[in-house]
């Protein structure tokens, strides 16, 4: 079994205060991966990527991406997508670099959530477990569950106090973005609330 916390913003997005470095010890403190989603860039997480070794945690490469009808994760994508564009297309792009889309906290109340469109996109997964925005939405559980789609979580961190405290969990350690890409696919993956050790 293995647990990664799926929505971690460093200070390569402009509206977090955490500090990557930090960030990569406290996930070895809780002995979970971390899947970096900086919004609108990849620099980040290729950049902890390049420090997993020597901190001996997992990170995975993702991405926080603005579409003209709110948030999408990717995750598995070698090269950032242009911002803005209509979701479907956005999720077009993130398909074409083998990678996978999911719904960002979909039903939050602000114009950063796809909403409705949520039932329609085709999607892989849906961000069931938000920690910042509260929780579990039954709403987004309820479309995952109808839809077929893989349930997502993470603690959409934006201070070191939330990186590592939810995430997703896996039966085995992904050792590759294909891997975790693979497990999302195949809905092998659900929420959790991680307990310190």
């Amino acid at each position: 079994m293995s647990i990664i916390d799926m929505h971690v913003h460093t200070e390569f997005s402009p509206c977090s205060r955490v500090n990557l470095l930090e960030a990569l010890l406290k996930a070895a403190q809780l002995g979970v991966g971390l899947a970096i989603t900086d919004h609108d860039t990849i620099k980040g997480a290729l950049k902890a990527k390049s420090l997993s070794q020597k901190y001996e945690v997992n990170v995975f490469v993702g991405c926080e991406i603005s579409t003209k009808d709110g948030q999408i994760l990717a995750y598995g994508i070698n090269e950032e997508i242009p911002l803005y564009l209509p979701a479907e297309q956005t999720i077009e792009l993130i398909h074409e670099q083998g990678a996978v889309a999911v719904a960002s906290h979909p039903f939050r109340s602000d114009r950063e959530s796809l909403f409705e469109k949520t039932y329609v996109l085709s999607l892989d997964g849906v961000e069931v477990l938000n920690l910042a925005s509260g929780g579990i939405s039954r709403e987004a559980r309820e479309v995952a569950v109808s839809r077929g789609l893989a349930q997502i979580g993470g603690s959409d961190a934006h201070t070191l106090s939330l990186v590592g405290e939810a995430g997703t969990k896996f039966p085995y350690k992904p050792e590759s973005e294909e891997d975790l890409v693979k497990l999302i696919k195949r809905r092998e993956c659900s929420p959790v609330k991680v307990a310190r050790r």
